[in-house]
C-alpha cells in the first residue's frame, strides 16, 4: 500500500517503525538501510507533512493507520465470503502453527523481527 502511495521502499519502511513504536528507525535498518537513506526517506516523509524536527510526528502515524484501515477493508470480501463459521474453523488450524513460528523467530531474529506477523497494538 505504501508503495502505491509513491513512498520509497526506506520511507514507507520509516513509516511503519514509527506507527509500530520502534525506536531508532529499526525496521528500515533492519532491512539494510543506512543512515543516508534514512536521512533521505525523513526528508521525503516531511515533504509531505509526515516528519517534523527529524521524527515521524503524529499525521505520519495517522496516516499509516488509514492505509492500514484501507487494507483490512480491501481485502473483507474473501472473509466474508467465508462466513464466520469458516473463519473461525480456519483460524484454529493456523493460529498454533503462527504462534509456533514467531516463537521461532524470536529466538533466531529477535522480538521485533516479522512485523507483519504480528499483532499491531494501536497507542490511542
Amino acid at each position: 500500500m505504501q508503495v502505491a502511495e509513491g513512498l520509497s521502499s526506506t520511507a514507507s519502511g520509516v513509516l511503519d517503525g514509527a506507527w509500530r513504536q520502534y525506536e531508532d528507525h529499526w525496521l528500515p535498518k533492519s532491512r539494510g538501510a543506512d543512515d543516508a537513506s534514512i536521512d533521505a526517506a525523513l526528508a521525503e516523509l516531511e515533504a509531505r507533512g509526515w516528519v517534523t524536527d527529524g521524527a515521524v510526528n503524529a499525521a505520519g502515524v495517522a496516516h499509516r493507520q488509514a492505509l492500514e484501515d484501507r487494507l483490512d477493508e480491501i481485502t473483507m470480501a474473501p472473509w466474508e465470503h467465508l462466513g464466520i463459521e469458516r473463519c473461525h474453523r480456519f483460524l484454529d488450524l493456523v493460529e498454533p502453527v503462527g504462534d509456533r513460528l514467531m516463537e521461532r523467530v524470536d529466538v533466531t531474529a529477535g522480538p521485533k523481527w516479522m512485523p507483519a506477523g504480528r499483532p499491531i497494538r494501536p497507542s490511542y
